[in-house]
């Protein structure tokens, strides 16, 4: 499935944001969260524990289109946490961004909704606005939890987001200097 561009898997990393010297640990994601319903059939739209797994695969997926062109996303999980999509710098040296994907506007009322993405901020020095975004239900907002500052986003609008920046003329333009330069 893989290799038929129908799957992707999503390697993982520590608290520390380092790779595993093994990978026998993954997350595997359809490339299109439509093909969801073409494997299973009609989705019941109080299946929230589906329609979760199903946002977070649509994030990945506009992200599959730009890990072509750069550093493609992890995942985090240890002990007591995980984060859902960790990006870096290159691979297993610096985290950029954390992203945490809830099908909930919960995690703006209740920090231990966010609790792994918190830790891995702290312990990856990631207090910037932008480097940590956590998608939700239906809310937008910004919340400061000490240094770190965290955005939310309707899941929708940061596909939306993500969509349009594929689609700019500074990235297309971006490509055609890349693909120049090899």
């Amino acid at each position: 499935l893989e290799a038929a561009f129908l799957i992707r898997r999503i390697s993982r990393v520590d608290r520390n944001a380092k790779k595993f010297k093994r990978e026998h640990k993954f997350k595997v994601y359809l490339t299109n969260a439509s093909m969801y319903s073409a494997f299973f059939g009609i989705l019941d739209k109080n299946n929230t524990t589906v329609l979760g797994k199903l946002a977070e695969t649509a994030v990945f997926s506009h992200f599959f289109h730009l890990a072509e062109y750069s550093e493609k996303p992890y995942y985090a999980r240890w002990r007591n946490g995980e984060v859902d999509m960790v990006t870096m710098s290159s691979p297993g040296i610096n985290p950029i961004a954390a992203i945490e994907i809830k099908w909930s506007d919960r995690p703006l009322k209740d920090p231990s909704e966010i609790k792994g993405l918190l830790d891995f901020a702290e312990k990856n020095k990631l207090a910037d606005l932008g480097s940590l975004i956590c998608c939700t239900l239906s809310k937008f907002d910004f919340h400061q939890y000490g240094k770190k500052k965290i955005l939310f986003f309707p899941t929708s609008f940061f596909c939306f987001i993500l969509g349009q920046s594929l689609n700019s003329r500074e990235f297309k333009e971006g490509l055609v200097k890349f693909h120049d330069s090899k």
